[in-house]
């Protein structure tokens, strides 16, 4: 029986998803599952709650707070309402479908924050640019381009860990090193917030040369 499942359901369960690499102080990974019989129910862990209670949850950390800047709540009220449903090609029933796996817009909002802390600590000589009102921001020194477009590495990357690394390690050549002489500053604490994001998804056997790549450009 899977942890958390209640023993009276008799349907399958979805897929489930791991989070992985949580607080250090709490569980290094959680399995989160849910259950299509009515009442629906979400098994987190080994804690099983009704969807309804899950969802007004949701609703309480949405709302009980001030929204910060760059905040991921606006990006995932975005996500959530640029789902359609869509027909389930595994079963004869519907589903929402996002046209982004939610980690994958994540990412691209991380990796917007590191260029951010680069542009705040080098006096004005990095900035976030676009060629247009309706063009994807990229960051600039003394006005030339550094990289390609932010999303542009989010849209090489995938869900899976590796693939994101890959795309890290494209924005650290492209973005990052680039500033190691002109603006160490900004090097130092851009690439710590860099290499940070990388050790949050990388896998164990991929942790030691992820980290060997800031180790080699001290």
């Amino acid at each position: 029986m899977v942890e958390g499942q209640n023993p009276n359901q008799k349907e399958e369960g979805n897929m489930s998803i791991v989070l992985k690499n949580l607080d250090k102080d709490g569980p290094r990974e959680l399995r989160v599952k849910t259950w299509g019989l009515v009442p629906q129910t979400v098994c987190i862990g080994p804690f099983e709650i009704s969807l309804e209670d899950f969802l007004i949850a949701a609703d309480y950390v949405l709302t009980s707070t001030a929204l910060e800047p760059h905040d991921l709540r606006l990006l995932f009220v975005k996500y959530v309402r640029e789902m359609k449903e869509v027909d389930d090609s595994r079963r004869s029933e519907k589903r929402l479908e996002a046209s982004t796996h939610l980690g994958i817009f994540f990412f691209e909002k991380k990796l917007l924050r590191i260029a951010e802390i680069a542009a705040e600590l080098s006096g004005g000589r990095l900035h976030l640019a676009t060629g247009d009102e309706d063009a994807q921001p990229f960051l600039a020194l003394d006005g030339k381009r550094l990289g390609a477009d932010i999303n542009i590495y989010r849209l090489m990357a995938t869900t899976h860990p590796s693939g994101q690394l890959a795309r890290l390690t494209s924005f650290l050549s492209d973005i990052i090193l680039p500033l190691k002489n002109e603006l160490p500053h900004s090097y130092r604490k851009a690439s710590e917030a860099l290499r940070a994001l990388g050790e949050s998804i990388c896998p164990d056997h991929l942790l030691g040369k992820w980290q060997a790549l800031f180790e080699n450009r001290r």
